[in-house]
C-alpha cells in the first residue's frame, strides 16, 4: 500500500517539483510567501514539506544520493518554518537562505558521490 502511494505521489508531483516548472515553482512561492509576510511562513512550510515528502519518496525508490540530504532538511525546514509562523518570527529570509543551503549541500554531495562511485545511487 506504502509503495502504490509513494510512487502516485511522486508521479503526480515530480513535473512541478522535479521538472522544468522546479524553479519557476520555487520562485513563485518565494514571492507570494514574501507578499504574505509572516503568513508567508505558512505557504513555505507546506512547500518544504511537499518537497521533502516527494525526495524522501523518491530515495526510497531509486536511492538518489541527494535525495537523502534535502528531503532530511528540507522536512526540518518546513518544520521551522511552521513553528516560526506560529510563533510570529520574521524569519522568512532565513528559511529560503536554508532551502538554498540544503539545495547546494544535497547536489554537491551527489556530485562527489558520483564522481567517486560511478552512480547516483546511494548504496554502500
Amino acid at each position: 500500500m506504502w509503495d502504490r502511494a509513494m510512487d502516485k505521489y511522486i508521479a503526480t508531483t515530480a513535473p512541478a517539483l522535479r521538472g522544468c516548472w522546479a524553479i519557476p515553482l520555487a520562485i513563485a512561492v518565494f514571492l507570494i510567501a514574501r507578499e504574505l509576510g509572516v503568513g508567508g511562513l505558512y505557504v513555505s512550510g507546506l512547500y518544504l514539506g511537499a518537497y521533502s515528502i516527494y525526495c524522501l519518496s523518491n530515495f526510497a525508490r531509486c536511492r538518489e544520493a541527494h535525495c537523502i540530504i534535502t528531503g532530511l532538511g528540507w522536512g526540518i525546514l518546513a518544520v521551522v518554518a511552521i513553528v516560526a509562523g506560529v510563533l510570529q518570527l520574521d524569519w522568512l529570509g532565513p528559511v529560503w537562505n536554508a532551502f538554498l543551503i540544503v539545495f547546494v549541500v544535497g547536489h554537491g554531495f551527489e556530485l562527489i558521490w558520483a564522481a567517486r562511485r560511478h552512480s547516483h545511487a546511494l548504496r554502500l
